[in-house]
């Protein structure tokens, strides 16, 4: 949810739907959540970049 928040331009609605149906608000929190963690485990921002860039790749 997250990375799809940054990839993308889907509004949180649209990304639950995506992600089987999901209220938007879900969706936030999880961002919300992963935003918490990046500020505590740096590991985290690489793995998140690592995972965007593939997703780009897979996608050209």
């Amino acid at each position: 949810m997250y990375i799809a928040r940054e990839i993308t331009e889907y509004s949180t609605s649209e990304i639950g739907m995506e992600c089987g149906g999901r209220d938007h608000t879900t969706i936030m929190h999880g961002c919300q959540k992963i935003e918490e963690r990046l500020k505590i485990e740096p590991t985290l921002e690489t793995t998140i970049q690592k995972l965007k860039k593939l997703i780009k790749e897979y996608n050209t």
